[in-house]
């Protein structure tokens, strides 16, 4: 994840609806299901009991080995648009030096059955928000494997918006569960298939 800006077009270009009738491409994982989504978003996905919330101080996995120093650190934020729309900021703090908001970002404002991502030169994230990275070497020696950041992210989107007051239950964080899950599906796709052609 290196090439954050080229992974982001990717991503623009790729996820612009949740739609269930979508048609993965071949060596792909399906994207989830509405039902799919709410399931995702109750079930533990491992590790993830190791991640403190936005803003606590990090704690090391117990038994962790040395910290993989190119693992990304992803940073992520909610921004409630309005009384019915949450939005979700994603941003690779490019540094590892606690700065995601020098770094471009996406923007995915689900609405009417659309993702609608937009990407930013840079997000001022909040200081709950910036404390902390959601995903980051810590984490990846937990670990959480790949093919499983895009479930290990869209949990902790659901869970972060029910903490947050900005849903009251998981299932009211489906829009958000689902557009985070395809966005980081996709980027990690592209990420593998540029280390393949790199090889």
């Amino acid at each position: 994840m290196r090439r954050w800006a080229l992974l982001a077009v990717l991503a623009l270009s790729a996820c612009g609806s949740p739609s269930e009738d979508a048609v993965p491409e071949a060596g792909t994982t399906p994207p989830p299901t509405a039902s799919d989504a709410q399931a995702e978003a109750a079930r533990p996905v491992p590790g993830a009991e190791t991640l403190p919330l936005p803003g606590a101080a990090p704690q090391p996995p117990a038994g962790a080995a040395a910290p993989q120093s190119d693992a990304p650190e992803i940073y992520m934020a909610l921004q409630r648009d309005n009384a019915d729309v949450v939005s979700v900021i994603f941003a690779i703090d490019e540094a590892r030096n606690n700065t995601p908001s020098d770094d471009p970002a996406i923007r995915l404002t689900p609405e009417a059955g659309l993702c609608n991502p937009q990407q930013l030169r840079r997000f001022e994230f909040p200081a709950l928000y910036a404390a902390r990275p959601i995903y980051s070497r810590l984490e990846a020696e937990a670990p959480v494997a790949a093919d499983e950041l895009p479930s290990f992210i869209a949990t902790i989107v659901s869970n972060e918006m029910v903490r947050q007051g900005m849903a009251r239950t998981a299932d009211d964080t489906r829009p958000q569960n689902m557009c985070s899950y395809l966005l980081w599906q996709r980027l990690v796709y592209a990420d593998l298939q540029s280390q393949l052609a790199g090889q």
